[in-house]
């Protein structure tokens, strides 16, 4: 059985899954493998936030960073992410969404269909169309590979598989992969409601 769930997505490639359920407790942020979360980043503090889940909703709370805890862009010591807000800690960005997570489908259940051309609805009545080629960098991009690890997996030159998450972006009319998982994560929520 499915629940919502919220979740932190990332993608810049620091993390070896790009999007993180959080449950209902206390979550610890921070670049020391100690944390719930680790962040391995040089910007980011050995300790350097905690995430509170209570009842959907998060609460972020800086644990005296030396870079700072924002949420949507703006720095705070404490406060409420929304669904579909960035938080970031230091310099790395994540997007919050509450979304339907089934072991790790957030993908699958989009780009099943191998055909030369795969339409994929990214809302009731908007379907859109992706190449066998996209498909495979999309599968890859949900595993949190980063275009290079992508390009040397599928056997692609990095500007090629660079080109295919571009073209991806502009037909989900998104600017990052952080907002296209958010996309996909909801249109797959839709689909099961």
């Amino acid at each position: 059985m499915n629940q919502k769930n919220l979740v932190l997505i990332h993608d810049g490639g620091l993390i070896a899954n790009s999007s993180f359920e959080l449950r209902q407790c206390l979550i610890t942020v921070g670049r020391s493998p100690k944390n719930d979360l680790m962040v391995p980043h040089q910007t980011v503090s050995r300790c350097h936030a905690e995430l509170t889940v209570k009842n959907d909703t998060l609460f972020v709370r800086d644990l005296g960073s030396r870079n700072g805890t924002y949420i949507a862009g703006k720095l705070v010591q404490f406060g409420f992410v929304l669904d579909g807000q960035s938080v970031r800690f230091a310099d790395v960005d994540f997007l919050l969404t509450v979304g339907e997570l089934a072991k790790s489908e957030s993908f699958s259940a989009e780009t099943a269909s191998l055909k030369p051309a795969i339409k994929v609805a990214t809302n009731e009545t908007t379907p859109i169309e992706i190449s066998k080629a996209e498909v495979k960098v999309l599968k890859a991009a949900q595993e949190g590979l980063s275009e290079k690890e992508i390009a040397l997996r599928l056997h692609l030159s990095p500007h090629t598989v660079h080109h295919h998450m571009s073209a991806i972006y502009a037909k989900y009319e998104v600017h990052s992969r952080a907002e296209l998982l958010a996309k996909l994560l909801k249109r797959a929520e839709f689909k099961k409601s």
